[in-house]
């Protein structure tokens, strides 16, 4: 069909485009022997991720349940001259059940299934493609990357890659990093197109620019300017932002405050709070989070790591037109091997005074002979006032991971 015709040029496109540049440095190189062995001694890798996802939404007459396996594989090769280049795919394939509903796709109109009229949606769809193809260059200070590539800043609020997902998003672009003294890095990106989770392209004109600096005694000091565009749509956010992240002794900390200014001329605040506290294996943790409204819209974060916050059920995923207030509580421990944390949220709107419900999430993960991880998590949402439209919803995943 016509995406997969789509998708498949891209890809050619890509790979092509790299092809291209690993030829060019062989021609301009006088000795090709060592390129040739840089090629031929790179590093691949593999990773497996089998995972069971079961979803219950009580306004919905089925329930869903995905047993799906992500394949992704990948070859890095070795340092000439500074330059490596990096191939990775990823393949998602049902293993068994396949009850359930994925999202719509994009521009393109296409319908990756599984589509189950009436079951809820888990957002994994079953398809192959190219995840990453890119050319790094790296010395003693900078690292620049060229091509389809994986961006994760600071705690992955803004720009994330939505690693709990099978497919990952990625993002074609430049990356630039540079550490010019040895407390402060800088970063900067310029993104021509999101690959989503969902197996869908969506072209940008964004630009990434943020900075840290770890010289101070107690916390890192950081700050970003992210002006995210849409193309061929008026979708844009321009942010601005702070954060102040530290700890001493047993307690820890965070501030953060940012502004965005969207399409409409209109500009909510985002505003974060939390404290920690540290005896032994187990720590403690409250906080708030506040995605603000300003007249007809509310605080966006369109390339953040989603699943990480406002709750593992993902009943925010796109912040209420009354803007969000998430109290939190968290505590994190561990018996023997195994990792477990629990987050309590409760969930108010920043205008209109209206009770969007309360969560808690549990979870446990424990590695085993380092390659391996095995990992249960579980969901409870409660909805609050009616005028919400929301739903009860419980999520319950069973995962295990190899890494080679």
């Amino acid at each position: 069909n016509r995406s997969n015709d789509f998708k498949m040029k891209q890809n050619f496109f890509l790979l092509t485009l790299t092809l291209i540049l690993i030829v060019s440095m062989v021609n301009s190189s006088a000795n090709a022997a060592p390129l040739a062995q840089a090629l031929v001694s790179g590093k691949p890798s593999v990773n497996f991720r089998y995972r069971f996802e079961d979803v219950t939404l009580d306004n919905l007459s089925e329930d869903s349940q995905a047993s799906t396996l992500r394949s992704r594989m990948g070859y890095r090769t070795d340092n000439y001259k500074g330059f490596k280049v990096y191939l990775e795919f990823d393949d998602v394939r049902r293993i068994g059940s396949a009850d359930y509903s994925t999202p719509s796709a994009g521009p393109l109109n296409t319908s990756l299934g599984p589509k189950n009229t009436g079951h809820p949606i888990i957002a994994d769809p079953l398809d192959t493609e190219l995840n990453q193809l890119n050319i790094v260059y790296n010395d003693k200070q900078t690292m620049v990357t060229l091509g389809r590539q994986r961006i994760i800043r600071g705690n992955a609020r803004f720009i994330g890659n939505v690693g709990w997902r099978q497919h990952e998003q990625t993002f074609d672009g430049l990356t630039v990093g540079h550490k010019p003294t040895k407390d402060l890095s800088i970063f900067a990106a310029y993104i021509t197109q999101r690959n989503t989770i969902t197996f869908t392209d969506i072209s940008q004109d964004t630009l990434l620019i943020d900075a840290k600096y770890t010289g101070l005694p107690y916390g890192v000091f950081s700050t970003y300017y992210y002006d995210i565009k849409v193309d061929d749509s008026s979708a844009k956010w321009q942010n601005i932002g702070l954060r102040y992240a530290g700890e001493f002794e047993k307690y820890s900390y965070t501030l953060e405050f940012a502004q965005q200014e969207n399409n409409s001329g209109e500009q909510p605040t985002y505003f974060l709070l939390e404290a920690g506290y540290k005896f032994g294996e187990l720590s403690l943790g409250v906080g708030i989070e506040i995605l603000a409204n300003d007249k007809e819209t509310s605080f966006a974060t369109p390339l953040a790591t989603l699943h990480k916050f406002n709750g593992f059920a993902d009943q925010f995923l796109a912040t209420p037109s009354q803007g969000l207030e998430d109290k939190f509580l968290k505590i994190g421990g561990k018996l023997s091997s195994i990792k477990l944390a629990a987050v309590y949220h409760q969930f108010d709107s920043d205008k209109a005074s209206i009770d969007f419900g309360s969560e808690l999430d549990v979870s446990a993960t424990t590695k085993v002979a380092e390659k391996y991880t095995l990992g249960a998590k579980y969901a409870n949402y409660s909805a609050g006032d009616t005028q919400t439209n929301k739903a009860d919803a419980r999520k319950f995943w069973l995962w295990a991971e190899a890494k080679f």
